[in-house]
């Protein structure tokens, strides 16, 4: 979770499922679908609408599986993941971490060596940067940027400020947060120095750093084995340049109308933006079908 992800805030309502398909016999297009949450499933103000919780939910009961795909730390992942009411594999850490939160069983865990997680603060650091880790339990927090140690505090979040070099942090992903001159720099430091790593872009301000070979993709992959349904039955839904490993494979690839434009240019199709219900028009038109 970055700036631009702030925390999801639900909004509950009591009105009924869709208007149209409840009186249809529905037909699952794609029985499977990968979701971005920031700015995908989540509105610009981070919310979870009413069309969008609804359109899931109508999904979830035509027999769908739908597959949280996200850079959030598990902390953060699980609200949404929660709010959605969700049983399947959670995609956290941009695909290093693949768990089942109801048991607490971890399918994949790629960490970060800890030699490389200092390597990568000192360089944060010198450039003037910020930079997040989070565990299993909690959210590490170095430098500040933009009030965000704040956002998370409010949304119930434990932060810890220690310096995690002097910690036995076990992550998955440093998402470093900052002006784009200086993550530009950062990147490009880690290019020069042939650092085995997989370096994003997941926002304006930010940007996942991942072990070699993690992204987004590959935590699905992992997902989709544990579900045992292939690759091309799925339907991806992203915004950001993370995103795009997320699509490979799927069979249905769609950008928000909202997303950068590199990955509207991959994308299959690109659906209406993330504040005019995006994530539900991409359930209700493609992943579903129906029919009197």
């Amino acid at each position: 979770m970055h700036r631009d992800e702030t925390i999801v805030k639900v909004i509950q309502s009591s009105n009924h499922t869709l208007s149209d398909l409840p009186r249809k016999k529905l037909h699952l297009e794609y029985p499977a679908a990968a979701v971005d949450i920031d700015n995908t499933l989540l509105d610009s103000r981070s919310e979870l609408s009413d069309g969008v919780k609804k359109a899931v939910q109508t999904y979830i009961s035509a027999g769908g599986k739908l597959v949280l795909v996200t850079g959030r730390p598990l902390p953060a992942a699980e609200i949404v993941y929660d709010a959605l009411q969700l049983s399947t594999p959670l995609v956290c850490e941009s695909g290093s971490l693949v768990i089942l939160p109801h048991t607490g069983t971890i399918l994949q865990y790629s960490l970060l060596d800890h030699g490389m997680l200092v390597r990568l603060l000192q360089i944060v650091r010198r450039v003037g940067a910020a930079a997040f880790m989070a565990d299993l339990e909690k959210i590490f927090l170095q430098g500040e940027f933009d009030g965000f140690q704040e956002h998370l505090e409010e949304a119930g979040l434990e932060v810890v400020l220690d310096n995690p070099e002097q910690m036995t942090l076990k992550t998955g992903k440093m998402t470093v947060l900052g002006a784009a001159g200086l993550l530009k720099q950062i990147r490009s430091e880690i290019g020069d120095a042939g650092l085995p790593l997989v370096v994003t872009r997941s926002g304006k301000h930010a940007m996942d750093i991942t072990p070699s070979g993690v992204n987004k993709g590959s935590g699905l992959r992992a997902a989709a084995s544990y579900l045992n349904i292939p690759l091309t039955q799925f339907i991806g839904m992203g915004d950001s340049e993370n995103d795009l490993s997320l699509f490979k494979g799927v069979g249905l690839s769609v950008a928000m109308g909202n997303a950068v434009e590199s990955i509207r240019a991959k994308a299959d199709r690109v659906a209406p933006g993330h504040d005019e219900d995006g994530a539900a028009w991409v359930l209700r038109e493609l992943a579903l079908s129906s029919h009197i």
